[in-house]
């Protein structure tokens, strides 16, 4: 499991005041999230994962905002704009020699949307990657992967647990579950999401029976601010991490906070720090499968 690293401090003070931005141009306002920021980063156990760390401090962050959901317009414009993207998606996936390998590549690549790098034009090259815009780039491999052990745990598999990361990525991961129930078709599925709305990841009402975006399973909530650390677990995602056969968790937040837990758990992310990158032998913008249960 990784630790917070004196790198992450400056990551971590820029998602408060990234977050502050999105609520007030108030200078007077933006200066005292960062000194209550500063004031939370000074007191904290080296020995936590960044995402608990910045998870807390989004936390107290938003207690200073007073406000319910700075994100709310961001998010749901780009969920809108990935959902309407979903019937391509899926025609590239079926068109591919291989499905469930295009279809992980792209969950991968939407692993994007994170405070600390929601610029627009950096979405937009990422978009690009993913072929849903006009580019000269694709994606056509992770830096690493552990597919082949992944394939055989999904051959013996009943049940899988997918933890979900930002909501604008849901599009894209249903796209995967999709083919990977297609590979498995009894498979059971059960669905992990936030319903925090310090970040980008609150997905609470993203899933409807009668819309685009048709859970492909049980749903299940927490209210983890970041990551998945198992003594925010409640009871029923317990049950459903316990039992389930295999797990895949989105973004550097699940890994960190699941990595060492006795569960046959797959990270599928993009690494999008330099932390995360220099913990995993990467680069910043590679594309990871990998094994960490």
């Amino acid at each position: 499991m990784d630790k917070f690293q004196p790198r992450c401090y400056p990551c971590a003070l820029r998602r408060a005041l990234c977050t502050a931005e999105k609520v007030s141009d108030d200078s007077w306002l933006q200066h005292k999230v960062i000194d209550e920021a500063m004031r939370h980063l000074s007191e904290i156990e080296g020995n936590l994962p960044p995402a608990e760390v910045v998870g807390d401090l989004l936390g107290s962050v938003h207690e200073v905002l007073g406000t319910a959901d700075p994100w709310k317009k961001e998010r749901e414009a780009w969920v809108a704009e990935m959902t309407e993207a979903l019937p391509d998606l899926r025609e590239r996936i079926a068109s591919d020699p291989d499905p469930l390998g295009r279809a992980l590549l792209i969950s991968a690549r939407t692993n994007a949307f994170s405070n600390e790098i929601l610029q627009t034009n950096a979405l937009r090259l990422d978009l690009q990657k993913l072929g849903l815009r006009q580019s000269e780039q694709s994606d056509s491999e992770f830096r690493h992967e552990d597919r082949a052990t992944f394939e055989k745990s999904l051959q013996s598999a009943d049940k899988l647990v997918f933890v979900h990361d930002t909501a604008p990525e849901v599009p894209a991961d249903i796209a995967l579950l999709e083919e990977i129930r297609n590979q498995k078709p009894k498979l059971q599925i059960t669905h992990v999401i936030k319903n925090s709305q310090i970040s980008m990841n609150d997905l609470t009402g993203i899933f409807a029976e009668d819309g685009v975006l048709k859970p492909l399973g049980e749903v299940l909530e927490s209210n983890s601010p970041l990551g998945l650390s198992p003594h925010d677990w409640s009871a029923e995602i317990s049950e459903a991490l316990t039992s389930a056969d295999l797990v895949i968790c989105k973004g550097a937040s699940h890994m960190q906070t699941l990595d060492g837990v006795d569960f046959k758990i797959y990270s599928l992310l993009r690494a999008k720090c330099p932390v995360t990158a220099a913990s995993n032998q990467c680069s910043i913008g590679d594309l990871l499968f990998m094994r960490i249960g």
